[in-house]
């Protein structure tokens, strides 16, 4: 949600705070991978990405979905540049009424 790459390291270390967090028992290395095992996520360039990216954008569109306000952060019509692929999955899940409230900046 925050257009935020990750390393390998980053995200096993994303992934053990978001464990000890919510006190899942779970090794964050062995969790990451278990997604590069069965090819969900690859490294490349030293970041981490989905094998298909359409994964990404669905997985991203719902969590906008359902956090409304931080879908307003995310699509700034106008500025930079624009997630169509994540926001056509967005709207095909129903836009937020409050997406209504955003301008098209100039």
């Amino acid at each position: 949600m925050n257009k935020r790459k990750f390393s390998e390291a980053e995200l096993i270390e994303f992934t053990a705070e978001f464990a000890r967090k919510f006190d899942f028992k779970i090794s964050a290395v062995r969790f990451f991978h278990s997604f590069i095992e069965k090819n969900i996520l690859f490294v490349d360039g030293g970041q981490v990405h989905f094998t298909l990216p359409f994964m990404e954008a669905y997985l991203l569109a719902k969590k906008l979905h359902q956090e409304p306000e931080q879908g307003l952060k995310y699509f700034q019509f106008g500025v930079g540049s624009f997630d169509i692929a994540t926001f056509l999955l967005y709207a095909e899940m129903g836009l937020a009424t409050n997406l209504s409230q955003v301008r098209r900046c100039r």
